[in-house]
């Protein structure tokens, strides 16, 4: 059961150099994601992706995964990627700052907000494959 706290912030508190906004099919929508290198870097030869649990928390699973990564002296050559599922409103212009051009800036990212019944929309319904109260395509 989850506790109702959430962490998922937008934009995020201590990675905002490093939040990416990642085009879903749909022009209107995007994938708030923390990433170690930039979309399309060549430079990183293995990854970790790194999933946050129902506290929505990925700033501070991500930075876990990237202090292993420089503990390993591994920081330049693993991308580390952290997606988050958020349960609130955030565009793509707050989330990266505007700073992809491969997503428009009023785009929304998927978000889940209502406790409902599995399988339909809800804030824990994504773990199952439900839809998002926003609707990403």
């Amino acid at each position: 059961q989850s506790s109702g706290l959430s962490y998922f912030f937008c934009p995020p508190h201590s990675r905002q150099t490093q939040a990416y906004a990642v085009p879903l099919s749909s022009p209107d929508s995007f994938e708030p994601v923390l990433a170690s290198h930039p979309p399309g870097s060549e430079a990183a030869e293995q990854a970790i992706i790194v999933i946050h649990g129902a506290g929505r928390e990925n700033e501070g699973y991500y930075a876990d995964m990237i202090r292993i990564a420089g503990f390993r002296h591994q920081q330049e050559r693993t991308l580390v990627v952290a997606p988050s599922w958020g349960e609130k409103h955030c565009s793509a212009a707050d989330w990266a700052g505007g700073a992809s051009s491969q997503v428009r800036s009023d785009a929304q990212a998927p978000y889940w907000t209502v406790e409902r019944p599995f399988p339909t929309t809800g804030s824990r319904s994504w773990m199952f494959g439900g839809g998002s109260d926003q609707g990403a395509h």
